[in-house]
């Protein structure tokens, strides 16, 4: 028995002692529901109930704005334990209501549900437009490698002391060598040791697990301009410079002007996209001029559907999303998809409100890129049926179809002469459509 007081004893002496009579300070006193003082107490087991660990099982976001804990009152406890049986399924049901957002998958379906976007392969049973089939089909022969290089270009290739082992493979191949002269009719390839320095970056980057800001800064971004620069339309005509380039810019803080925005029942597909390639005039030229005040008579000022400052008028002709290798295709898809539609409502609105009033049929086509990695993707945009109730067209996305990839030197050749294929479009297709529905005179 003394053994047992003394134990309770020495435990009632490590409770802190309290004056009843000592005043207590207007700033310290506390609430009526916080006066009872809570003894020392075991430590809760590992054993609690699932409605008190499911908080475990939550993602928090840890760039979520903070907020002030809000106190539990009893019948949400009572509906807390009701429901602690819920599954995992559950929890991700919580968290895609907190952000608000669908999955791509899911909003790729909503798109097509209310007939915004469709999607259509370049193998279907359904032909695309004959200019789209022709790009396709041209794609395709560079793909396969035919006539990608000059003879001059497999020269420096032979006599480069990297002969041996990056260019064995396209040594051996004599079908790669352009015969016609349609190769230079598109441009240049660019010097051996820039082809290297991006086949090298790609490793590295592939390797070493780069994020996606990186592959667009030291791989994508280089090869555009490298292809660019040496393309036949950006070539100075004798002395005289062109009035007008076909330029990359980085997009990716771009945001599509609200008009042109793609809208379902869940949501707002509020898309961006990394790179496009722009009709960029020179800005001492008339045609920079005209340009601008066709920007002036919009909302968003800018010929575009984006009213990013860099492209007001520079009209954009090819559009191009990034993810890393083998990643989110569904989500890059729909953002591409959102974006275009968005560049062909701006069209639309160009081609009705312009000097002469027509329509876009003349345009068969946008082009667009997807890049994983190492691969690059050509897909296209189309217009489809008119919409019910609306003035505005179904858009119809194309895909897919390998255009090169930056694993090999071949690849990256492959890429190049697809990209001065697409300057040219630009400049001998697209631009004088755009004149004749946007531009007087």
């Amino acid at each position: 028995m003394t053994t047992e007081h003394d134990a309770i004893s020495s435990w009632l002496k490590t409770i802190p002692s309290f004056s009843r009579t000592a005043p207590l300070d207007d700033k310290t006193t506390s609430s009526p529901s916080r006066k009872r003082r809570i003894l020392p107490s075991p430590p809760m087991s590992n054993d609690g109930s699932p409605a008190k660990r499911i908080r475990h099982d939550l993602d928090i976001d840890p760039d979520a704005t903070p907020t002030k804990p809000r106190a539990v009152t009893a019948a949400e406890s009572d509906v807390s334990s009701e429901h602690s049986w819920s599954s995992a399924a559950s929890a991700s049901r919580l968290k895609r209501s907190r952000s608000g957002r669908a999955s791509p998958t899911k909003g790729l379906a909503f798109l097509r549900i209310e007939h915004i976007i469709d999607h259509r392969s370049f193998g279907g049973k359904e032909a695309p437009p004959f200019a789209l089939k022709q790009l396709v089909r041209c794609i395709k022969q560079d793909a396969s490698g035919t006539g990608i290089l000059s003879a001059l270009d497999m020269e420096r290739m032979q006599n480069s002391p990297h002969a041996n082992s990056l260019f064995d493979d396209i040594l051996d191949t004599p079908h790669l060598v352009d015969t016609m002269g349609r190769r230079e009719q598109l441009g240049k390839l660019p010097d051996i040791d820039t082809l290297i320095g991006i086949w090298e970056d790609a490793q590295e980057c592939e390797l070493d697990g780069h994020s996606e800001a990186s592959w667009n800064c030291a791989v994508h971004f280089p090869l555009l301009r490298a292809a660019l620069r040496l393309a036949q339309v950006n070539q100075p005509d004798g002395q005289k410079q062109p009035p007008l380039q076909i330029k990359a810019f980085n997009v990716s803080t771009a945001k599509v002007a609200k008009p042109y925005t793609t809208s379902t029942i869940p949501t707002t597909h509020d898309k961006r996209v990394d790179f496009c390639l722009c009709i960029k005039p020179d800005k001492s030229s008339p045609l920079a001029d005209s340009l601008y005040r066709v920007a002036q008579q919009s909302t968003h000022l800018s010929v575009n559907h984006t009213d990013y400052t860099p492209l007001i008028n520079s009209p954009i002709s090819l559009s191009i999303e990034t993810k890393r290798t083998g990643e989110d295709w569904q989500t890059a898809l729909e953002q591409i998809s959102t974006w275009m539609a968005g560049h062909w409502r701006r069209l639309d609105e160009l081609a009705t409100s312009g000097p002469r009033k027509q329509t876009i049929e003349n345009l068969q086509f946008l082009p667009g890129i997807i890049i994983q990695g190492h691969d690059w993707f050509f897909i296209a945009a189309t217009r489809g049926r008119t919409l019910d109730g609306s003035n505005q067209r179904e858009t119809i996305i194309w895909s897919k179809v390998l255009i090169g990839s930056t694993d090999g030197i071949q690849g990256i050749c492959q890429i190049i002469i697809f990209l001065q294929r697409l300057a040219a479009w630009s400049e001998e297709v697209y631009w004088p459509w755009f004149k004749s529905i946007a531009l007087e005179g």
